[in-house]
């Protein structure tokens, strides 16, 4: 009885939304989501409408934060990144493309971490300075291996932005694997590192992600889903063949300083590496 009901719901969402009502479509949607997965209700569909149907009014910001949301669930969907970019042109008022030429430099800024390293924190502590415009892991999310159009849509992202401010930066662990590149598209970008003891990022890492079973998640081993669950964060992480969560962390922590330390090497000027501790004092 509950399936025929949440059935009934599901094609009264969807033929709410084939007849352009929008907003009942989206409270019958909304209300489905409670019993279905996500990929079956048209929730999605109505809200790329519904941020298009924005950016048309003139509400470029809405229309840019409901198109950001929206690439959490679905972070492949061209239509929702070329929206993304239509309103944030609107937003800065940019009707030319901009050039990579044309740069100042230093512009664009990048936050590197494990995670756990105190990310939150430089993002606001960037967000505080004038003229920034910086983010926290913004959406979509970037895997650790196979470079995919998201990539590339960030890199348009930050083009786009760096028209309109006179820095602009975000501040995740996934841009590790994509340095090398940014340094060689964007002129006079810097990245700030942020390097936490090896043992407390261990222990908040095994607390944020209730990694002990259940409900918790691992990131960094393959496994079959009994134990730990799998989210789609997952792709965001390397993936260590070892038996203990704890050691697959620790081989995680090793690897990304050792390769912040190559990196250093080879570009001193680009980049730069602060203790989690020495920030905000």
């Amino acid at each position: 009885m509950a399936n025929d009901i949440n059935e009934h719901e599901m094609k009264q969402a969807w033929e709410l939304f084939r007849q352009g009502n929008l907003l009942a479509a989206e409270k019958a949607a909304t209300d489905s989501m409670q019993k279905a997965p996500f990929a079956e209700s048209p929730l999605a569909d109505i809200l790329i409408v519904k941020a298009f149907y924005l950016c048309r009014l003139g509400h470029s910001e809405e229309a840019r934060n409901l198109f950001a949301n929206i690439m959490k669930q679905h972070p492949h969907d061209p239509y929702v990144q070329a929206g993304y970019i239509l309103s944030l042109k609107d937003k800065l008022g940019l009707n030319t493309k901009t050039k990579l030429e044309s740069q100042r430099s230093p512009q664009l800024l990048i936050g590197l971490g494990t995670g756990r390293s105190g990310s939150t924190t430089l993002t606001k502590l960037w967000k505080a300075q004038p003229a920034c415009y910086c983010s926290h892991e913004h959406p979509p999310r970037l895997p650790w291996t196979d470079t995919d159009s998201r990539y590339e849509f960030h890199k348009q992202r930050f083009l786009v932005a760096l028209g309109g401010h006179g820095y602009v930066g975000d501040v995740s662990h996934w841009w590790l694997p994509y340095v090398e590149d940014l340094i060689a598209s964007f002129n006079g970008v810097r990245f700030v590192v942020l390097k936490r003891d090896r043992d407390a990022t261990v222990k908040s890492f095994l607390n944020i992600k209730k990694a002990d079973g259940g409900d918790g998640m691992n990131h960094w081993m393959k496994h079959d889903g009994t134990v730990w669950g799998h989210v789609a964060w997952d792709e965001c992480y390397p993936t260590y063949d070892v038996d203990k969560i704890e050691i697959a962390i620790q081989h995680y922590w090793q690897d990304y300083y050792d390769t912040v330390d190559a990196l250093i090497a080879r570009y001193p000027a680009h980049i730069r590496q602060f203790k989690t501790e020495d920030i905000g004092r």
